[in-house]
């Protein structure tokens, strides 16, 4: 191969490599990152395709309280943007938007919601964002769940998650409901993210409150104690 034909590939190679690797973001920070902003005619920067897919986020499809009223806080139910199509920095807590987006490689963020807090329990909703399609693609993810009734589990298909923490590397979501604080009873939910969907691969649960097999989670936590019985797998 001649000098110059080599030349040639290399620079294209390049090239590919440049344009292939800013074509995607490897971190997104709520709101700046994903924002509608001026930029020059025909030029679409990775901001303006994150507002787009985040503003087609379908909130309809989201389940509602037996009442009607909207499951989430109404700030959200609506959408993350205001009246004016601005970007919320939603349930700031010391500066930190509680909107997160966790690089899962690639282009792939899950995207972390906030949408109620009580005393003990904070319950999210998750979206899978997407900027290897065209158009940039966001979706809510729904979650195969057990919540217990009349002490038996019964299995049910939700959004809404109590999540406690998640891990990037081994794509595993823990999530904790505690009926008090102390965390000695309650329902506790293991999940690997395989490609665009959570997988469940344990549910636990303690319903007798008698301060005994206290679980509070922390960062890498494993196992309730064996005073939380395990329901599934069977």
């Amino acid at each position: 191969m001649r000098p110059q034909h080599l030349a040639a590939l290399l620079a294209a190679a390049l090239f590919f490599i440049a344009t292939t690797q800013s074509s995607v973001a490897r971190s997104i920070a709520w709101p700046d990152g994903c924002e509608y902003t001026a930029h020059a005619p025909g030029i679409t920067p990775l901001p303006d395709l994150c507002a787009a897919a985040i503003d087609a986020l379908d909130w309809a499809k989201l389940p509602k309280r037996e009442n009607g009223e909207p499951h989430c806080d109404p700030d959200l139910s609506g959408g993350l943007r205001d009246g004016n199509g601005w970007p919320r920095a939603l349930w700031e807590d010391g500066g930190k938007s509680e909107i997160r987006f966790m690089p899962l490689g690639g282009g792939r963020f899950l995207v972390e919601i906030r949408c109620f807090a009580a005393a003990y329990n904070v319950e999210f909703i998750y979206a899978i964002y997407d900027e290897r399609r065209r158009p940039v693609h966001a979706e809510f993810l729904w979650f195969r769940a057990y919540r217990m009734q009349d002490g038996r589990p019964v299995d049910e298909f939700t959004p809404y998650v109590y999540a406690r923490s998640f891990n990037a590397k081994t794509r595993e979501l823990v999530a904790l409901a505690k009926y008090r604080g102390m965390g000695d009873c309650g329902e506790f939910s293991r999940y690997i993210l395989r490609g665009d969907t959570f997988v469940l691969t344990e549910f636990r649960a303690k319903t007798e409150c008698d301060g005994k097999g206290i679980f509070q989670p922390r960062k890498g936590l494993a196992q309730p104690s064996p005073r939380w019985r395990r329901y599934f797998p069977p």
